[in-house]
């Protein structure tokens, strides 16, 4: 009897520890935690860059009718009448493109009107005619204040960008990835678009994704100063399919061969003991006295 007990035990653990395994070896690997924070858009200050002047047909210069315009504004200026003022000076700039006093009276009147995007371009025409002036670094920390995106994001992707952004941090993974996809039809090469993605796609579990649009952050972005920070994460993403840990058929048959064996010492200990005795099938007896 104990041998038989000794052998149904040994079988029970066997196919436990089959059981395990074989558990154990279909949970998929999860990444080792890299952490990374999302992007803002904002480059570095000093980093900030004027886009190029517009091309095409322009007025004939008429250096008198500017000034006429310019002192026109001012005395709108001086009466709190900016919105007409700014009009003067826009055709103060048109008619004499070379007078950067006309930029910059501008671009302060668009400021102080809170239209950033227009201040913006009035600002970058007033640093293309005196790129060394006293306050081009003034301006250019201005610059920065005024459109915190890179100079080539237009107003429709700076908006999704936000919008994702927002969502990603708020967890709605599937409303973010949607924004910042539109962000990207708008900005195809802004980079922080998809480290802000790769975030997303972590959150969504899809880790593969997540390295590809880290991988075309650093390919837009070569020179990034977190560029080693973001290949760490894009080896913590990559799982190693060739090492992945899969359901197990050694381990399978460890189980069956288990459960066999502890059928089998089952089924002899039952038909022994009706031979000896019914005192010795108590242990398998479950409605049993």
């Amino acid at each position: 009897m104990i041998r038989k007990l000794l052998l149904t035990l040994g079988a029970l653990l066997l196919s436990t520890n089959g059981l395990t395994a074989c558990y154990t070896n279909v949970r998929s690997a999860r990444p080792v935690p890299v952490s990374i924070l999302a992007k803002d858009g904002r480059p570095p200050p000093t980093a900030q860059t004027c886009p190029d002047p517009p091309r095409g047909p322009t007025l004939a210069a008429d250096p008198q009718a500017a000034a006429a315009h310019n002192q026109e504004a001012i005395r709108l200026a001086e009466e709190n009448r900016l919105s007409m003022a700014v009009l003067q000076w826009e055709e103060a700039t048109r008619l004499d493109r070379t007078n950067a006093d006309y930029a910059y009276n501008l671009a302060l009147a668009q400021e102080d009107l809170g239209r950033p995007d227009q201040a913006f371009q009035a600002y970058c025409a007033y640093l293309s005619l005196r790129p060394s002036a006293p306050d081009a670094l003034e301006i250019r920390s201005r610059l920065a204040l005024l459109w915190p995106y890179p100079a080539d994001v237009d107003d429709v992707a700076a908006s999704h960008f936000r919008v994702g952004t927002e969502f990603a941090k708020e967890g709605q993974w599937d409303n973010a990835k949607e924004a910042l996809d539109d962000a990207e039809d708008a900005a195809p090469t802004w980079a922080d678009i998809r480290f802000n993605r790769a975030l997303v796609w972590e959150g969504l579990q899809e880790y593969d994704r997540s390295a590809d649009d880290l991988e075309d952050y650093l390919r837009l972005l070569p020179a990034a100063g977190d560029a080693q920070q973001v290949l760490d994460k894009i080896s913590a993403l990559r799982i190693d399919r060739s090492n992945q840990r899969k359901f197990s058929g050694g381990k399978t048959l460890l189980l069956v061969t288990g459960l066999l064996l502890l059928g089998a010492s089952a089924y002899a200990a039952y038909y022994t003991s009706n031979e000896e005795g019914e005192g010795d099938i108590w242990y398998f007896s479950i409605g049993g006295s």
